[in-house]
């Protein structure tokens, strides 16, 4: 069969093989592909802007070239004759081209950065396109298979000699979050999701550090199994660095890399999107409260635990969690 394909290619006339090339793709950054909800109101100021910056620029090349054609009279002229009514003309000329640079295409060209800005610092990420992104990639429908906001605080045990409650001290939304108190990592608490999931899922929350710590000063979330065997992340400001990490016996071990934390996210909500794909790759990405994207750790591979039945909170203390969600892909 081989050497039939390569005979037949070898056959192929001149002509017919210049159809056969290569090049490069170069593909946008995740950054320049990103979609983002803007207001309306905006985008129309915006778009208004711009056409006023046109209209100027427009007025200001038709003067330079009404001013270039007079120019061009007086120059070819022989001898060169050069009018009063010439100059007056050209005066307004130089007036009206200087104002509608400088007073119409400079105003609207800095209004347009302006909007441009604000349109910027307004907008959000779309929600849940990385969710949807997954689902594409790994060909099945998204589904929900655990939600907790903390108003119902039923399900949640303390694991070891650490210790979660509900808390009105803080909350992302509502009245209520989880509090975990107690003891440092691997101590804290966890719950059941009610059934069992396998790899391929988007695990995402809020955390909220403050900076008064009675311990350690880590927040640590997971999905594991019966036996306290699984995977998650770590925050970790006392390494000030951020890593995903693998549960066994509810024991921490980092893997990949450990990417630097430069803004120790404490006394503020930021939102967690821990991922986990059917191929064993595991990725997580953190976000402040406008949607903004601040930290990326690089995915690693990793397949020893495939089966998975609780969320737990690790770490140190005191943090508060909300709003968990387990999405499966």
């Amino acid at each position: 069969m081989g050497n039939n394909t390569s005979h037949n290619r070898s056959s192929l006339s001149e002509k017919d093989s210049e159809y056969y090339f290569t090049a490069p793709v170069e593909m946008p950054s995740r950054e320049q592909m990103r979609v983002k909800l803007v207001p309306l109101h905006l985008v129309n100021r915006l778009e208004e802007a711009r056409s006023d910056e046109r209209f100027w620029g427009a007025v200001f090349w038709t003067v330079l070239g009404a001013i270039l054609g007079i120019i061009c009279n007086w120059v070819t002229s022989d001898p060169i004759i050069i009018s009063r009514a010439s100059l007056v003309v050209m005066a307004i000329l130089i007036v009206v081209g200087v104002l509608s640079c400088w007073g119409g295409v400079s105003k609207y060209k800095a209004r347009a950065e302006s909007i441009k800005l604000e349109v910027t610092q307004a907008g959000v990420n779309l929600p849940d396109s990385e969710f949807e992104t997954l689902r594409r990639q790994n060909g099945r429908e998204s589904r929900i298979v655990f939600r907790d906001t903390f108003d119902d605080f039923t399900g949640w045990e303390d694991f070891r000699s650490g210790n979660v409650s509900q808390s009105r001290d803080r909350a992302h939304a509502g009245t209520y979050s989880l509090k975990k108190d107690g003891a440092n990592d691997p101590n804290g608490g966890f719950k059941e999701i009610g059934k069992r999931i396998g790899l391929g899922f988007v695990f995402s929350g809020w955390i909220f550090s403050p900076s008064e710590r009675g311990g350690g000063k880590a927040d640590r979330l997971a999905i594991e199994d019966g036996q306290f065997d699984g995977y998650g992340f770590a925050v970790d400001r006392d390494k000030k660095t951020v890593y995903i990490e693998r549960r066994d016996r509810g024991k921490q071990t980092c893997l990949g890399s450990e990417v630097p934390l430069d803004d120790l996210l404490m006394d503020q909500w930021y939102q967690f999107k821990f991922f986990s794909e059917i191929g064993g790759t595991l990725s997580l990405r953190l976000y402040d409260l406008s949607g903004e994207e601040i930290l990326n750790v690089p995915s690693v591979v990793h397949e020893r635990y495939s089966s998975f039945d609780r969320v737990v909170v690790h770490g140190g203390f005191p943090y508060y969690v909300d709003d968990l969600e387990i999405q499966a892909i």
